[in-house]
């Protein structure tokens, strides 16, 4: 959760493999769903393991950077 109340469900991924869309899909709709339902922005992101090992983040806003374009 940040300052501004939103809420994130954040998955470091290391192995992609076919059921990997429909698992992003599923939590991107759980995200949406958790929203509706309790009027808290609930957003999803994943995060390459390797990108994220290399990152070394200091801020959670550091991850945006794997945001698609226009996201936020």
């Amino acid at each position: 959760m940040l300052t501004d109340d939103s809420h994130w469900l954040i998955e470091t991924k290391g192995r992609e493999d076919l059921d990997v869309a429909h698992k992003d899909r599923a939590a991107r709709l759980w995200c949406e769903n958790a929203t509706l339902l309790t009027g808290t922005l609930w957003q999803y992101l994943k995060v390459p393991q390797t990108e994220f090992e290399k990152l070394n983040a200091d801020h959670f806003s550091d991850l945006f950077m794997f945001l698609p374009q226009g996201a936020l």
